[in-house]
Formats: structure tokens, C-alpha cells, sequence
């Protein structure tokens, strides 16, 4: 293991409580932290290479006996692997330590960066190959990671990583100090207890309804805010139920969600409405979503017709819609029927065969469900009758074009 050899008085840049320095890269060991995605934005490395590192970072310097203990409580907050024997360990003034950066990830990784450009690159820059970073002495994690927090203010994390860091770390915190409560520790990481319960409320949701919220294992990616609404409504619901809800029915949401674009405001707002809705039906009042047994009113209640099927409708249209744009976009080819005129040179890339199986299966049903639902429009007050008329007007036209389009379809497939 290499051991660096440095004197303060040798990096030292000015006089206080802290150590300021500009120490070599290679003094600096890096551990997971709060930021779990480091993003060197595109403006870091040439401002550092225009200007040079203008703010310090934060690091901590331990001993080898504290470096140990700091290590491994660091891998059991976050569930890291690190090693002690990893890190290089630095003398200064005949001390050895391990200088561990707190704060500043983000510049040591644009340093190093600029540190691997070519000499000619390094010489026409300001930058000087040093990086330079305050040193603390005998700081533990329960002091560093809200150092973390405070840093993520100045450049933006991806706030699902943030509400996962906070989780892990008020659990780790409570292992202490059990009597800890949510606004003490939204105090210790600079952050409202409204921001806390967000990020706990999110962390309590299903691994697969998480993933939304970086869009991973092939989910649309989600805002945050959306996602801490669909904790709320779980948790909500628990309490009225007593039962954990179910993951079927945060998918069912989601779904609303996509299809309807909703944004986070109208999203929380939906959420409150079936919410309070739910409460009112507990209670034995009038309910939106169904009669309640027991209750005497005198408006007619009338129940959403197969309401868990809703969000798979609108899904259908959405597919549809998607259909439309492939179509436009020359998707399926020249030979389709359903190919653009214009675009004769686009190459096929999708297969026609099943849309229009579909389509002909919606159709066969709209046929004969549309006159009925013209009857119900009349009896509601003639809202809609007229889209509903012309609906069935042009119905067996499309019928009888998307049959001549699947005969042609079998047809073009090879024996």
C-alpha cells in the first residue's frame, strides 16, 4: 500500500480552524454517499480548466483507528463493500491519516478528469493538478452525511436517490436514538418534515412502483411528486382498511397517470378526492364510487360501470393513438395499406397483422354497443347523441375496410 508523505506547512493556504489545502488526487479516498448518480455537468470541467477550482471541498481526516470504525459504519448505512486496505494512507507531519472527501465529489471528478487530459491540455489551463479541500479532523458519519444533504442544494439530485439517502439514514440514526422524531431529523439534514415524510412515504412503496421514478426495468420514467401522492393514497388506505394495499392497484393508477398525463398536482388532487371519498363511505356516508349498505339518501347513487377497467380503456386508446403515429411515421412499411403516401421510402418495421386483428375486435363490440349508448344519451338529456350518431353512421364503413385490410394482410403472408 503506497504512503504519502506531506507537510502542512508545505500545502497549507491560509490560517483557521479548519486545514485548507491543495493535496495530490491520489490523497483523496472516496466512499458512497448521499449522491448516488455524479453527474460532472458539461460547464464543471471548463470553468475548472478556465478559472480553477475556485471552491474547496469537504473532507474528513481519521486516523486508521477511526477511518475503521468511519468505514464501517458507512457500509452498513449505505450497504457497501468498502475496505480499508483500499484507501492510501497519508502522513502529515509524521501522523498518518485517511483523508475520506465528505463534500465536493462532483469537482474531484472534474479534476480528475482534466488531470487525464494530454500535458499541453494541463499547461494551458489553469488547473494545477492539485485538488484543494478543507480538512476536518475526527469527524464521524452521523456529522458528514448532513454535510451531504447541505451540498445537494447547490446542484440538484435526482430526488428519489435523495429520498432513499434519507430513508437509510434516519433508520440508522434511530438504531441510537430511537426517541428521534421526524422533525428533528429533518432539522439535522436542513429539510422541512414535510420533505421527510415524502421521502419515507416514498421509500414504503413496492420495488416495482420505486422504479418508476428513474424509469428503470423498462418503466415509464414518472415524476417524483406522482409517486409520493401514490405512497399517500397507499397509506391512507391502509388506514381505513387495516389491509396493506395491494401492488395490482398502485399499477392501476399508474396507468391513469400515463395515459392521462396527469401532472403531480392534479395527480395529489385526484388522490385527496378518492381519498376523502373513501373516508365518507367508511363512515356510512354517500360515496361516489357506490352505494353504501345501511345508508337511506334520496339521490339515485350510480356506480362507475367495471371502474377497475377504466385505466385499461383509456390504455386502448392510448394504443390507438400509437398506432396513429407509427402509421405517420411510415412504421409499417410501404406495402401496408396503412402506410403514408408521402413516405415511400421508409423501410417496414412493424408488422400490421395484429393492429388491425385488434381493431376489428373493437369494431365487431362498438357495433353493437353504440346504438344502445345512443338510446342512454337520449335519456340523459341528448349529450353526446350526435358524435354517438355519426359514430354508428361510419361504423360499418370501417368494418367492412379493416376486413378488406386483414384479407390482404393473409394474403400477403408467405405459405
Amino acid at each position: 500500500m503506497e504512503v504519502l508523505t506531506l507537510r502542512s506547512s508545505e500545502i497549507r493556504q491560509k490560517t483557521c480552524r479548519v486545514l485548507p489545502v491543495a493535496v495530490p488526487l491520489e490523497a483523496i479516498s472516496l466512499l458512497t454517499q448521499v449522491r448516488t448518480t455524479v453527474d460532472v455537468a458539461d460547464d464543471l470541467v471548463p470553468s475548472i480548466r478556465a478559472q480553477g477550482q475556485q471552491t474547496p471541498g469537504v473532507a474528513v481526516a481519521l486516523t486508521p483507528e477511526e477511518a475503521e470504525q468511519y468505514i464501517g459504519e458507512i457500509n452498513e448505512l449505505w450497504g457497501s463493500c468498502h475496505r480499508l486496505a483500499d484507501f492510501p494512507l497519508v502522513n502529515l507531519d509524521g501522523v498518518s491519516y485517511y483523508f475520506i472527501l465528505v463534500a465536493g465529489h462532483r469537482r474531484y471528478i472534474a479534476c480528475t478528469i482534466l488531470a487525464a487530459s494530454s500535458e499541453q491540455e494541463v499547461e494551458q489551463s489553469a488547473f494545477d493538478g492539485l485538488y484543494r479541500v478543507d480538512i476536518r479532523f475526527g469527524m464521524t458519519v452521523s456529522e458528514a452525511i448532513p454535510l451531504q444533504f447541505n451540498e445537494n442544494r447547490h446542484q440538484q439530485v435526482p430526488p428519489h436517490e435523495e429520498a432513499r439517502a434519507a430513508w437509510k439514514f434516519y433508520r440508522w440514526l434511530q438504531r441510537a436514538e430511537p426517541e428521534m422524531t421526524i422533525s428533528q431529523f429533518a432539522r439535522k439534514i436542513g429539510r422541512t418534515s414535510e420533505w421527510v415524510r415524502g421521502a419515507l412515504r416514498f421509500c414504503s412503496l413496492p420495488p416495482s412502483v420505486q422504479n418508476y421514478a428513474d424509469g428503470t426495468d423498462g418503466c415509464v420514467k414518472l415524476p417524483y411528486g406522482i409517486l409520493v401522492s401514490l405512497a399517500r393514497l397507499g397509506e391512507g388506505m391502509f388506514e381505513l382498511t387495516g389491509e396493506v394495499f395491494p401492488e395490482t392497484a398502485y399499477h392501476e393508477w399508474i396507468v391513469r397517470a400515463i395515459i392521462g398525463q396527469l401532472n403531480v398536482t392534479v395527480f395529489g388532487k385526484m388522490v385527496s378526492e378518492y381519498l376523502a371519498s373513501r373516508q365518507q363511505e367508511h363512515r356510512g356516508q354517500f360515496s361516489l364510487f357506490g352505494p353504501v349498505d345501511g345508508v337511506v339518501d334520496e339521490r339515485p347513487i350510480r356506480r362507475v360501470v367495471a371502474e377497475q377497467m377504466v385505466p385499461a380503456v383509456w390504455g386502448i386508446l392510448s394504443y390507438l393513438k400509437s398506432l396513429e403515429r407509427i402509421r405517420v411515421q411510415g412504421g409499417f412499411g410501404d406495402g401496408s395499406h396503412l402506410a403514408p403516401e408521402h413516405d415511400q421510402k421508409v423501410r417496414a418495421s412493424y408488422s400490421p397483422g395484429s393492429p388491425i386483428r385488434i381493431v376489428m375486435n373493437i369494431l365487431d363490440h362498438l357495433t353493437e354497443l353504440v346504438p344502445h349508448l345512443e338510446e342512454l344519451a337520449r335519456q340523459e338529456g341528448d349529450r353526446n347523441r350526435m358524435r354517438l350518431r355519426q359514430g354508428a353512421v361510419s361504423l360499418p364503413v370501417a368494418t367492412n375496410l379493416v376486413q378488406d385490410l386483414f384479407a390482404s394482410e393473409e394474403d400477403a403472408e408467405p405459405r
